[in-house]
């Protein structure tokens, strides 16, 4: 049952007063002189080995025994002692009625007379006396670890420490012999986990060593059991930041992680999208700087602007020749006037007259201000339709920029500890 009886006085204790318990209706045992009272009133109402030495009184002290003790084992320890005792006496001549008070027949081993030891027979009590304290002296590890720890201790393959690793609640230390081609290494270490071919430990630096049979010649793992806890708890994370996961599992031991990241991370200086990873430790995972690079926004105003504002430079231009123009031939109508008056010779004032007549057909300024007004309205109305495509535009490069801008670097995944308390 894998309990170490050897391993508190207290299990010592229950077992020795229960293997003593059924004789508290003899008020010569050692029980009967103790509760004298009570010993003696069950002798005289039922007599020895009746109520006491039955199975259902053996059911309602074992129900008790649940009720005052909260282990499961002292109250399994209970009742092994009190059954020890009632096999005992099945195996003298009288036997033990176990099925009192609804049959009073005895059940015995075995069933030949002569093979059954005779209660107060000094020679055969002595013998069986002898043999049980020789026996509990040579079989003293088997009651400190139990029948199956020996059995597997005393083999000591891979196949029987995995029936210890399955069998057992508490953390098994496993001392370890193998051969690694012709060197022989030997060690120690908790063992996490067994399998026929492969075995994972501890060592005493809380780092995992592997043993398989591939590898290496596994010649001997000899389990023994530590009292401490091995417990194993899943988490499962969800689209957290290199930091928040670096210190879920900095200094933790791992038994097995499954990452999945949005980007690329690097672990153990190897550039990764996901991992599955089994028995490890201290992990440090790194997110990579994704270089990006800001595209710039560019508009191209409307071509007809510039088109339209050459129209007003060049009316512009025109009217102010036109005005240079139309001066110069005012100055040399003035010009011509002024010799007109001044001249006394008749041909040459005859002549003056004629051209006199000739510059006063000059031509007017003409003005392009209507035009240019006009120009002005259009260059106004595709700048306002500027305006609003640059906005749209704007807004468009805007949007698909956010898109192309790298996501934050996120993980995801399950990951089991292993914990030793």
């Amino acid at each position: 049952m894998s309990i170490n009886i050897l391993s508190s006085p207290w299990y010592l204790g229950v077992v020795a007063f229960a293997s003593i318990l059924p004789d508290i209706d003899h008020p010569k045992s050692i029980l009967g002189r103790v509760l004298f009272p009570i010993s003696k009133y069950i002798n005289r109402k039922y007599g020895h080995r009746t109520i006491t030495h039955s199975a259902f009184f053996t059911v309602m002290m074992v129900m008790i025994a649940n009720l005052i003790f909260k282990d499961p084992d002292m109250v399994s320890l209970f009742a092994i002692g009190y059954c020890s005792h009632l096999f005992l006496d099945m195996i003298t001549i009288q036997g033990v009625p176990l099925f009192y008070p609804f049959m009073r027949n005895s059940f015995v081993l075995p069933g030949d007379r002569s093979f059954r030891i005779s209660t107060g027979n000094i020679r055969q009590e002595g013998m069986f006396f002898s043999v049980m304290i020789l026996s509990a002296l040579w079989l003293q590890p088997l009651m400190k670890s139990g029948f199956w720890t020996q059995y597997n201790r005393t083999f000591a393959t891979t196949v029987h420490l995995v029936s210890e690793f399955h069998k057992t609640d508490d953390l098994l230390r496993v001392d370890w012999t193998i051969k690694d081609g012709i060197e022989k290494k030997q060690g120690w270490g908790w063992c996490v986990e067994a399998s026929e071919n492969k075995v994972v430990l501890l060592d005493s630096s809380l780092h995992f060593k592997v043993l398989d049979n591939s590898e290496v010649f596994i010649e001997q793992v000899l389990p023994s059991h530590t009292d401490l806890d091995l417990i194993f708890r899943a988490k499962r994370f969800e689209n957290i930041d290199v930091d928040s996961l670096n210190r879920m599992v900095n200094g933790k031991l791992i038994k097995e992680m499954k990452v999945n990241c949005n980007n690329d991370f690097v672990l153990w200086n190897e550039k990764l999208k996901k991992t599955n990873l089994k028995y490890v430790r201290d992990l440090e995972f790194e997110s990579l700087d994704i270089e990006y690079r800001t595209e710039r926004f560019e508009f191209r105003p409307s071509p007809r602007i510039e088109g339209l504002k050459k129209k007003i430079t060049s009316y512009q231009k025109k009217e102010r020749l036109d005005q240079q123009r139309y001066e110069r031939e005012i100055r040399k109508l003035e010009k011509l006037e002024m010799e007109l008056e001044n001249e006394k010779d008749l041909y040459k004032r005859d002549k003056l007259r004629d051209q006199i007549r000739e510059a006063e057909n000059v031509k007017e300024v003409k003005e392009y201000s209507h035009e240019i007004a006009e120009l002005k309205i259009n260059i106004s109305e595709l700048k306002d339709d500027d305006r609003i495509r640059k906005t749209e535009k704007k807004l468009d490069f805007e949007t698909k920029l956010l898109e192309k801008r790298p996501r934050e670097t996120r993980f995801s995944g399950t990951v089991e500890f292993i914990f030793i308390a």
